[in-house]
């Protein structure tokens, strides 16, 4: 039996098989990652009408906050918001 050819053998089947579970390691983290952005994409979907509520019923708080406002409080709101979307 050559001793030097069995090593070899086993080595090489054992490259073989760590780069077989290398690749296989690397698609199921590739297709995790895909799942998690599809996921993402579902729920961005499923909850926007959600926060459409909130947005619509936040307008109705701060409008009536506004009411009682005077127009010097008004305007330091005015400028806060320029400031923050410029």
């Amino acid at each position: 039996m050559d001793k030097e050819a069995l090593n070899l053998a086993t080595r090489w089947n054992t490259q073989k098989m760590k780069h077989w579970y290398k690749d296989n390691w690397y698609d199921l983290l590739d297709g995790l990652k895909e799942l998690v952005i599809l996921l993402w994409i579902v729920a961005r979907l499923v909850l926007s009408p959600i926060l459409m509520f909130f947005y619509i019923i936040g307008i109705g708080s701060v409008y009536k906050q506004l009411l009682s406002y005077n127009e010097e409080s008004r305007q330091c709101v005015r400028n806060h918001i320029e400031r923050s979307e410029g």
